[in-house]
């Protein structure tokens, strides 16, 4: 039977992780992005995270993913970070207030994962900007072993 790697954890102590500064950001200046015309989509470029396996109960049945995200948008109107996983766990989070107007730029964050669980867990990773619009969505996975 899978779990959910990020369901464990309630969104609340992710928003206290967030919000207690493991949070970043480093926007680059510039433009460039996601489409040529306002209302578009923003893109992500690239993602990364680490680790991206696990011994069973490492951490003592929780160890913290930190992921980079690459993105542009050319509106810089990015408002929501979206990460789901295999197993329907999921996170939605206003930022807003910490991309700003940013145009493109390195995005840096953590999530807790469950390391009591056996598998491969699988998630998804994608923008929302204050239009609705989505970006592509990029995807990889994370093993317990």
């Amino acid at each position: 039977m899978r779990s959910s790697i990020i369901r464990k954890y309630s969104l609340p102590l992710v928003l206290v992780i967030i919000l207690a500064g493991l949070f970043s950001i480093m926007p680059s200046c510039g433009g460039g992005g996601g489409g040529s015309s306002p209302g578009s989509a923003p893109v992500i470029s690239s993602l990364s995270w680490w680790p991206q396996t696990a011994t069973y109960m490492e951490g003592g049945g929780a160890l913290d993913v930190k992921f980079d995200l690459l993105y542009s948008d050319s509106d810089g109107d990015i408002k929501t970070l979206r990460v789901t996983d295999s197993d329907e766990g999921n996170i939605t989070h206003d930022i807003s207030t910490t991309i700003g107007s940013s145009t493109s730029g390195l995005l840096t964050f953590y999530i807790p994962a469950d390391t009591s669980k056996i598998g491969t867990f699988t998630f998804q990773i994608w923008l929302i900007d204050s239009k609705g619009n989505s970006s592509n969505q990029l995807s990889g996975s994370f093993t317990v072993s």
